[in-house]
């Protein structure tokens, strides 16, 4: 008598083709990249994140959230809000700070990849042999895809080539942007993507009386694994290495358990499989030079890096030791941890760099929300667990949830150590929807119907504010050219036309400005006297950026800058020290106010800035050189 096998059969019309449509756009969205923009990262895999978000309220429901966890969701969102209406900068708090954007924009992707996961990706069956659900397979064909797309970017900047951006002196970033986004990325990728490797080349497969060559999913698998495990090694991200690790482990050992569980009893090749991943990254990271240079310890910016990383914990604590119970608000961490800087964290972390992050999922939540914030995390987890647990004990195929399982644990894992982003937390968050999903009651319900309602509408409206903050990019990127072609005219309209498009963004006006200044300071270092009028254009685009946010450091360090150029010192000197109320140990600043004050005659003050930076860093020679000046000339 034969066995009788039950599946879930995928509808063959629109709702199905929209589900995969869906899927595919959520999981491509961690790889969007737009040439020719000025920021090439961000707004685009957020674009392309909402757009899924969007398309997937179309589709027809096959799971959805856990009871608990939406409205665990809408108090921890609500909470965020509150916070950020009681922060300095509301406005700012909200949309997202320029960068990552991680206000509305980046929440709305996070949470709508969440929800994308669990309304679409549910689908097991009571028979392995049946494979997964159509959506799921997308996941894994796209994701495969995409580990080979970023792995051939990375292979291509390892040779010194940077084609998406950056500099040869820089760590391979490819479609990610930063070096260690591509490696958790990889990691995550080659951890999920074992299982359909497996189920193309296993006893699985065989049981359906497959012919010996492997399936063409299976290559596009084996392909995509290869493709991450490249990601992560050429990455040289110690993060991304441990995450492919603990992935690789939490994956083999989950799935040995449900596994033996399930049925009596466990295989053996998903285990060798696994274990076999681990080893060849850790292998492959000590074969690269430079990335087993960060591993033992030898690349001194990497170990600087640690300790700069404890450094930013411990004074993010100070932060949220300040501001227990609201937090500073989404996107408030940057100008917040300012407070807290010193000549020690001149040091150890420096200010070259704007630090919008503790570099630590649960310290974000903290500094972001407060206590309260955090408790709501704790919760959903709990929650998210408790349904994760029922669903992997049910699932007819314990190694696909287990992969997964794993997948989702490298991201949790690098993101102890590294910021959050939605190149990384979007796919995260999709494979924990579908792991977490429970038995849908389709769109018949009114909260149903009125919940997919709400994430259309907010999808399709944030979809387009990001869709104008793209277009932004190319308008931002010909500002940027024309200040280094000296073109005056260009300039303003380019600059306003970014503006115009990215209105939302107040930091716009403030890039334009930096854009200018950084032209205009090599024009005049080069012996050449700037253009007056586009002097005069950068500095209104400074002034604008100042009316949103009076304390925008680079705004009035670019400006005093623009002042400087054309003789207006005392202008110059006013920001400068503006920038040092914020900032008393940044020794670029102190190097240049020095420099002001002594062509303004104010010798003593001088002789202070330049043994400031001496005091923060020894062997800055142009402070020496100008402090040796200085003295010689009062005699």
């Amino acid at each position: 008598m034969g066995t009788v096998r039950t599946r879930v059969v995928e509808p063959d019309d629109d709702t199905g083709h929209r589900a995969r449509v869906a899927v595919g756009l959520v999981v491509a969205g961690s790889a969007a990249w737009l040439p020719g923009a000025q920021f090439a990262f961000v707004l685009p895999k957020l674009t392309v994140v909402l757009v899924g978000v969007l398309v997937a309220t179309t589709a027809a429901a096959r799971g959805r959230l856990p009871r608990g966890a939406a409205a665990l969701l809408g108090v921890g969102a609500t909470w965020l809000g509150v916070c950020a209406l009681l922060g300095e900068r509301p406005w700012t708090a909200l949309v997202g700070a320029f960068g990552r954007y991680e206000g509305i924009l980046a929440l709305a992707a996070y949470g709508g990849a969440l929800w994308t996961g669990a309304r679409l990706l549910r689908g097991r069956t009571s028979d392995a042999a049946a494979g997964p659900p159509a959506p799921w397979r997308t996941l894994e064909r796209t994701g495969a895809v995409v580990a080979v797309v970023v792995a051939a970017g990375a292979l291509v900047e390892a040779t010194g080539a940077r084609p998406f951006a950056g500099s040869a002196a820089e760590r391979t970033g490819s479609l990610l942007g930063n070096a260690t986004d591509l490696g958790v990325v990889g990691a995550l990728l080659a951890v999920l993507l074992v299982r359909p490797v497996l189920d193309g080349l296993g006893p699985a497969r065989r049981s359906r009386g497959a012919r010996s060559a492997p399936t063409a999913d299976a290559v596009l698998a084996c392909a995509g694994v290869v493709g991450g495990l490249v990601a992560v090694v050429l990455s040289g991200s110690r993060a991304a290495l441990l995450a492919l690790v603990v992935g690789a482990a939490v994956a083999a050992g989950l799935g040995w358990f449900l596994a033996r569980a399930r049925a009596g009893g466990a295989a053996r090749a998903p285990v060798v499989a696994l274990s076999g991943l681990a080893a060849v990254g850790v292998v492959g990271a000590l074969v690269v030079p430079a990335t087993a240079a960060r591993l033992l310890g030898e690349d001194g910016s990497a170990t600087a890096t640690v300790s700069g990383r404890w450094l930013i914990w411990e004074r993010t604590l100070d932060v949220v030791g300040a501001h227990p119970w609201f937090g500073v608000g989404p996107s408030g961490f940057a100008h917040a941890i300012l407070t807290v800087s010193d000549a020690e964290w001149a040091r150890r972390v420096g200010f070259e760099r704007p630090l919008d992050s503790p570099h630590s999922w649960p310290l974000q939540v903290l500094v972001a929300g407060g206590l309260p914030l955090a408790l709501v995390a704790l919760a959903l987890l709990v929650v998210l667990a408790r349904a994760w647990w029922q669903a992997a004990r049910a699932d007819a195929d314990p190694w696909r949830a287990a992969t997964a399982t794993g997948a989702v644990a490298t991201v949790a894992v690098a993101l102890l150590t590294h910021v959050t982003g939605v190149s990384t937390l979007g796919l995260a968050l999709l494979v924990a929807g579908g792991l977490v999903s429970r038995r849908a009651p389709a769109d018949r319900t009114r909260a149903a119907a009125a919940t997919r309602v709400a994430w259309g509408c907010a999808a399709a409206a944030l979809a387009f504010v990001a869709v104008l903050g793209v277009v932004s990019q190319w308008p931002q990127r010909a500002a940027g050219d024309a200040a280094a072609a000296g073109d005056a005219a260009a300039f303003v309209v380019s600059c306003d036309r970014a503006q115009a498009l990215r209105w939302w963004d107040p930091a716009t006006s403030s890039v334009c400005a930096q854009d200018a200044a950084a032209a205009v300071d090599v024009t005049v270092v080069a012996g050449v006297e700037p253009d007056p009028a586009l002097v005069m254009a950068a500095i209104a685009a400074a002034d604008r950026a100042l009316r949103a946010d009076p304390d925008d450091r680079g705004a009035l360090a670019a400006r005093a800058v623009l002042n400087q150029s054309v003789g207006e010192l005392e202008a110059a000197l006013a920001d400068l020290d503006a920038v040092l109320r914020l900032t008393p140990d940044d020794p670029a600043t102190l190097l240049r106010a020095g420099t002001v004050r002594a062509y303004l005659g104010d010798v003593d003050g001088a002789i202070a800035d330049f043994e400031d930076v001496l005091r923060i860093d020894p062997e800055n020679e142009d402070a020496a050189g100008n402090l040796e000046i200085v003295r010689a000339a009062r005699g």
